[in-house]
């Protein structure tokens, strides 16, 4: 029999059968470029490939502050969350310096140390770059609510690459 007309059989949850033929495609669509629909960005960073869409972002922290940017998320938001306690740095007021202080764990070599002051500083600019790096994937998602869908991406690298969003079992 030939490959091309190769037939799978199927039974239905209602126990009907179904025959299924089964043809090679020489030229496959791409779903990302090929077809209308294509309704998210695939933003991915790795060290030895060139993955994912084109963007103008180069780091985290740039799609961080696009995201911000696109859905027109005031800085008083991320503030108010990172206040709220919701996040994994706390954000307080120093009356006696008269400044605004970052407090959360910090990592020593892949261990996390301990609650600590991050940075006291009266120089706002300085504190909102300070909050927009420790913001993480999760909060952004917190913070842009129903606007914004962030899917993760694995990677498996073994003969070939494959990528998807509920990941592998094999490690």
């Amino acid at each position: 029999m030939n490959r091309d007309d190769m037939y799978r059989y199927h039974k239905d949850k209602d126990n009907h059968f179904h025959r299924l033929q089964v043809k090679l495609d020489n030229m496959p669509w791409n779903p990302r470029t090929d077809m209308d629909g294509n309704i998210g960005t695939m933003f991915c960073m790795h060290r030895t490939y060139i993955l994912g869409d084109d963007t103008d972002y180069k780091d985290l922290d740039g799609l961080k502050r696009a995201v911000f940017r696109e859905l027109n998320i005031p800085m008083r938001k991320i503030h108010e969350y990172v206040k709220s306690g919701n996040a994994n740095m706390d954000l307080k007021y120093n009356r006696h310096n008269r400044s605004w202080e970052i407090w959360g764990a910090y990592s020593f070599m892949g261990m996390i140390e301990k609650y600590n002051l991050i940075l006291s500083d009266p120089d706002l600019e300085m504190l909102e770059d300070e909050l927009m790096e420790g913001i993480t994937i999760k909060d952004l998602q917190a913070i842009a609510g129903k606007e914004l869908i962030i899917l993760p991406l694995y990677l498996y690298d073994h003969s070939g690459l494959t990528m998807n969003t509920s990941g592998f079992i094999c490690p």
